[in-house]
């Protein structure tokens, strides 16, 4: 145990020294997993460090990662139809149908964007949270 204690004591200093060179946000944003289930929102997650942990305003922004498997596959469908068009288009084949397909994909993707942002169902209890100083 005395070894790991000897580790982390001369990590630490390393670490903090680290930051200090690093730019801004870099420098003063840290990522943090475990969110308690109710702070796992962009404004619950900057009270619970303001509030909770530290008792006075720290936060400058948090960030909850979200969950986007969903709007991930229809991006990825998105290009597959797009490299459709373009080899319909090498061919001089009609591809009117793969345009219509295109477009109809597009909006789900904007949807599913818009959704992602207007709503905390999706938030996982992993976020971005930079401080306002060092």
């Amino acid at each position: 145990m005395n070894s790991s204690y000897n580790a982390e004591k001369s990590f630490i200093p390393r670490r903090h020294n680290w930051l200090k060179r690093e730019p801004l946000p870099r420098g003063n944003t840290v990522l943090v997993e475990d969110l308690p289930e109710d702070y796992r929102s962009d404004q619950k997650a900057k009270e619970y460090f303001d509030t909770l942990i530290f008792n006075r305003p720290v936060v400058k922004q948090a960030a909850v990662v979200k969950k986007t498997s969903e709007l991930n596959y229809s991006i990825r469908r998105l290009r597959r139809i797009e490299d459709s068009i373009t080899e319909a288009k090498a061919k001089n084949v009609d591809y009117r149908e793969l345009e219509r397909q295109r477009e109809a994909v597009a909006n789900l993707v904007k949807e599913q964007q818009l959704s992602l942002l207007k709503s905390d169902t999706k938030n996982l209890s992993t976020a971005f949270v930079e401080f306002a100083s060092r």
